[in-house]
């Protein structure tokens, strides 16, 4: 079990695991304004109850893997918003068919290990490569999903950024803020979290944080602030 400061989770039967990219998205996502959220590859559902914590937000989380489907299910269960939160076992592609409902903020921590080795471990495959969602298909079923003045949030690998860029264009979505996420100073960014608008966008905002000051488990007071909702180490 993770515990953070207001809910505790499980993702043993996920396989992808609860890691920085989760926390970092989720602390940023939930400091929007938002009445309905779709959570894209959900997992164990970190994301939607990052969200749920600070917001009065409906969520739907879908997962196409259905042992992670299972366990957000599980996970949402023992939280003050069950009530607010909905897990789904489902495609991205296929929930986008046949919704009804329309969302002002969809947030997704994509599988993006673009045309790497597969693992021989199914379920890690989904997880981790762009094989069952790709960019384009993200933007394009958010797209139908989205209303007209909401907000795409997307963590991906900084190598990725020109790929992000191109094919949200394609999409008619517009970059209206990235923050860059850097491991320590001194080193590249290897993480960005892109905000995407459907309405034109007059300037791009940039933003970064570093996680750690240069000593392994020495946090940034940037990255403490962010966090420091949910991580119990913080007091």
């Amino acid at each position: 079990m993770f515990t953070f400061k207001q809910f505790s989770l499980s993702d043993s039967e996920c396989a992808m695991k609860i890691g920085t990219d989760g926390v970092l998205l989720g602390s940023f996502a939930a400091n929007y304004p938002c009445s309905r959220v779709l959570d894209v590859g959900t997992g164990c559902g970190l994301l939607a109850l990052m969200i749920a914590q600070k917001t009065q937000a409906i969520i739907d989380g879908i997962e196409i893997e259905e042992n992670a489907a299972g366990q957000a299910a599980a996970n949402f269960k023992q939280t003050p918003w069950t009530h607010r939160l909905f897990a789904h076992h489902i495609s991205l592609q296929k929930f986008a068919t046949n919704a009804e409902k329309k969302y002002d903020l969809v947030v997704s921590n994509p599988p993006f290990f673009k045309g790497s080795l597969n693992s021989q471990y199914h379920p890690r495959n989904l997880a981790r490569h762009d094989h069952s969602l790709s960019f384009n298909e993200l933007f394009a079923h958010t797209r139908q999903l989205m209303i007209n003045h909401g907000i795409l949030l997307i963590i991906y690998p900084a190598d990725a950024e020109q790929l992000m860029d191109q094919t949200a264009k394609e999409n008619l979505f517009s970059a209206a803020k990235k923050v860059y996420i850097y491991p320590t100073p001194g080193h590249s960014a290897r993480r960005i979290i892109s905000e995407f608008h459907i309405k034109p966008v007059a300037q791009l905002k940039k933003e970064s944080i570093i996680i750690e000051s240069g000593i392994r488990h020495q946090y940034t007071s940037d990255y403490k602030k962010l966090t420091f909702d949910y991580h119990p180490f913080w007091k």
